[in-house]
């Protein structure tokens, strides 16, 4: 489901937001969505985003990453 494949994106780019001092926070979605697409494809558009937030945010703060319907 769609919070597997985004928890698997914000796992592989901790140690890259420690190095900018930030702690990236994925909120638990209650309900379950599933998705229909390029798993790589995918991971790579939230890394993408996940990046560009962290460079952009203060040093000792926080990115969170919800998920929504």
């Amino acid at each position: 489901g769609l919070q597997e494949i985004t928890q698997s994106s914000v796992d592989g780019m901790r140690t890259f937001a420690e190095q900018y001092h930030v702690l990236l926070n994925l909120k638990k979605y209650d309900g379950e969505t599933f998705v229909y697409v390029d798993e790589d494809r995918l991971n790579h558009c939230i890394t993408n985003l996940i990046s560009n937030a962290v460079k952009y945010t203060p040093k000792f703060s926080e990115v969170e990453i919800t998920i929504e319907k």
